[in-house]
């Protein structure tokens, strides 16, 4: 019992060794592969798609000791601004669960709109997530290409720096 338990240590701290910050994930090989993604040790995403308007989106999750959730993330490869909606969460406290309405199925009525290219910006999309009801979250990466951009709107980089693999 105390060899299994032992080993089964060794191993998470062997893979939480292997996974760095979101930052420094990222396993694609080349911004030409649209197989962007990333995993750490509380969160992950899928590989980004392309979208329309110069967008392109990526769904995650997180876990958490106060909770987990996921979402779905769209950046805007003009500015590097993204905008999350959230697909679920639940959320521990003191008092117990809190847990936050389910919302999948009009995120992916929103993820289709946006392929079918009737979003122009971030700024309708969060119009348009908050008829839904759909809570959202914004943020700004300035400065900064991400792997999704580079590999499928290359040509809206601008002034913001190349997108570099971490390996």
């Amino acid at each position: 019992m105390k060899l299994a338990v032992a080993m089964a240590l060794g191993a998470i701290s062997g893979l939480a060794a292997c996974v760095g910050s979101q930052e420094d994930a990222a396993p694609s090989l080349s911004p030409d592969l649209p197989h962007c993604g990333f995993q750490d040790i509380e969160s992950g995403a899928g590989p980004d798609e392309k979208l329309s308007n110069g967008m392109v989106g990526r769904a995650g999750g997180y876990g958490v000791p106060q909770g987990f959730g996921s979402y779905y993330q769209v950046e805007d490869c003009r500015t590097g601004a993204t905008l999350d909606l959230t697909k679920s969460r639940i959320g521990y406290t003191d008092a117990g669960e809190v847990k936050g309405p389910d919302r999948a199925k009009e995120v992916e009525t929103v993820r289709k709109i946006l392929l079918a290219g009737r979003v122009k910006d971030l700024a309708a999309l969060d119009q348009l997530a908050r008829r839904n009801p759909i809570s959202t979250m914004a943020a700004d990466r300035p400065g900064t290409e991400s792997c999704g951009c580079a590999a499928f709107y290359p040509d809206l980089r601008g002034g913001k720096a190349p997108y570099v693999t971490a390996r």
